[in-house]
């Protein structure tokens, strides 16, 4: 899915879904819950295989019902769950870079945006999560350039500029550092 096509859904953004998703990727459901699932790639499916009127609307509300299942699920294995200090910092910091990862990519904005240190914001992440803050920064960035590069017709000057890179050479040096491969590399062999 592309940002735009998840911008275009109009879901409210709920970062407690995101963080549950992350920190539950196995997710054990219920029998019902299963088959829901089960149903909702079925009809993707069939819907992606003919060229039906309104597709792209039927395929997006599907996957806004989809999306409110899995919350519902999630909320089901965290509710009544009582979060740390550090990680509710956590969480705030992720929403920050959520928010601003495509402008800002420095921890010391994040840290003052959250009223901390760079060092103890710094700590913290590597404390809570095993990586550190710039490595969230970077795969927020690394990710969103990977679906443009994907699945949108922006040059690779149009997709450094998005992400506000001085320009596109630095852009590239970035992204090959952190994937192995060049912007170019990466959108013509899908490495």
């Amino acid at each position: 899915m592309t940002q735009h096509f998840v911008d275009a859904l109009g879901l409210p953004y709920n970062f407690s879904l995101s963080v549950g998703v992350r920190e539950n990727p196995v997710l054990e459901l219920k029998h019902g819950e299963f088959a829901a699932i089960q149903n909702y790639c079925n009809m993707v499916k069939d819907l992606l295989c003919e060229n039906r009127p309104f597709q792209v609307e039927t395929l997006r509300h599907l996957t806004c019902a989809y999306t409110y299942s899995l919350g519902s699920y999630l909320y089901r294995v965290t509710e009544g769950r009582k979060f740390s200090n550090e990680e509710v910092l956590m969480r705030r910091f992720l929403q920050e870079v959520h928010i601003h990862y495509k402008k800002e990519r420095k921890v010391i904005f994040y840290a003052e945006r959250l009223h901390l240190t760079s060092g103890y914001l710094s700590t913290l992440v590597r404390n809570v999560s095993g990586k550190t803050a710039s490595d969230w920064i970077d795969n927020f960035v690394l990710l969103e350039a990977k679906i443009m590069l994907k699945s949108t017709n922006l040059t690779i000057q149009q997709i450094s500029q998005e992400l506000n890179f001085p320009s596109q050479t630095f852009f590239g040096k970035y992204f090959k550092r952190l994937s192995g491969v060049s912007p170019k590399e990466y959108r013509e062999n899908g490495v």
